[in-house]
């Protein structure tokens, strides 16, 4: 049977705690709270004065939010139809003599060579999934008091396939966000892979170690600026901070700012002033990152700061398997067009079996991704 137990003696001393005038002791909460771990039971669950009708359930809380996706700048309007992403871009012109000036003889018009020279990029790769679910139909009337309670729990079965597919929507675009980093830091200039306590602890002779730079007010207000420079920099058309050499120009409302949770709380902590977050705060595309590409069991910096990725196309002569793991980055700042989602294509079908009174249920999903190393990167890192 449901277990009920006299706990007077316990709310007499909860009362006398919460109200200062005795000290706090331990408490044995067995008596009043639940862990959920009951099972029903025809011998056990009865009622306490007959022991012979049957304990109901009250009330059924269907327990199952929709989940947020987390929508980085990496997402965009996907295309359905056709599966090759096509990007131009073009290279810098030269300039020639100018025949305005040429006085001798005039310049034959027709003389003229072209000059353009276009640069084409062809995203072409798709990954797909599926999840599938089978809901009984008869075979439930047996387990709900009528439609409605049965129907709130069909509609738990698909707001738990949404979960799953939001889920693994913001995964697969960590995964193209850090698959970005890993190009910059393999492809990369050396002005676009910046490890901010190298340079700091050459700069001002330091032994400073990455816990120790975290609550560092100095290396902190040293971060803060250089992460600064790089934003201004871009907002001017270089060739500075792309691995192809191609002019690139990222002004604010194109500027994509990711900066790692715990790296911007340590600065706002630790810095008195607030031109960090001012200046970086205000941009359109100022984004905090709980983590590049994965948690880990503890949230710890170690595994939020670190990118473990592997991919052919980023094999290099110095680079063989197209493979990098790098822990500590605290920034990532790119252009907006640097990493996005080209393809994108989720349906959910379902089928009704007449025989087994089941309906049966398919969420597929196909999702591609672009990374363009010509576009503005820099990454920034603690090691």
């Amino acid at each position: 049977m449901a277990t009920v137990n006299q706990i007077y003696l316990m709310v007499n001393d909860a009362t006398k705690e919460a109200l200062g005038s005795k000290a706090i002791a331990v408490k044995d909460t067995s008596t009043l709270v639940s862990l959920g771990d009951l099972v029903l039971s025809s011998d056990k669950n009865k009622e306490a004065f007959y022991n012979a009708l049957v304990d109901r359930i009250g009330r059924t809380v269907i327990a199952i939010r929709k989940f947020k996706a987390t929508n980085r700048s990496i997402k965009r309007d996907e295309m359905n139809w056709g599966i090759i992403y096509q990007k131009i871009s073009y290279k810098l012109h030269s300039a020639v003599n100018n025949g305005t000036w040429e006085t001798e003889t005039q310049v034959n018009p027709f003389d003229v060579e072209i000059q353009t020279e276009a640069v084409q990029k062809l995203f072409s790769k798709i990954g797909t999934w599926s999840y599938e679910d089978s809901i009984p139909d008869r075979q439930l009337f047996t387990a709900f008091q009528n439609a409605a309670a049965m129907g709130a729990f069909i509609d738990g079965i698909f707001i738990n396939m949404d979960n799953a597919m939001t889920i693994a929507e913001d995964a697969l675009a960590d995964l193209a966000a850090s698959t970005c980093i890993a190009g910059t830091l393999i492809k990369g200039k050396a002005s676009q892979k910046r490890n901010l306590l190298s340079e700091y602890n050459t700069k001002y002779s330091q032994t400073l170690t990455v816990s120790a730079a975290l609550t560092n007010a100095d290396f902190l207000k040293f971060a803060s600026y250089e992460i600064n420079q790089v934003v201004k920099h871009l907002k001017r058309p270089t060739t500075v901070y792309n691995a192809e050499g191609i002019p690139r120009q990222t002004t604010s409302e194109k500027m994509v700012v990711e900066i790692l949770d715990q790296f911007a709380s340590a600065t706002a902590s630790y810095l008195e002033s607030g031109t960090y977050h001012k200046e970086l705060v205000a941009l359109p595309g100022y984004e905090e990152i709980s983590f590049w590409q994965a948690s880990g069991e503890d949230f710890s910096f170690a595994n939020c700061s670190t990118v473990n990725v592997t991919n052919s196309e980023l094999i290099t002569p110095e680079n063989e398997t197209g493979t990098i793991e790098q822990s500590g980055i605290v920034a990532f700042i790119h252009d907006y067009d640097a990493v996005a989602s080209c393809i994108y294509n989720v349906r959910t079908n379902t089928m009704y079996n007449p025989r087994a009174e089941r309906m049966n249920i398919f969420k597929k999903a196909d999702k591609g991704y672009a990374v363009d190393l010509s576009e503005n990167s820099v990454v920034f890192y603690v090691a």
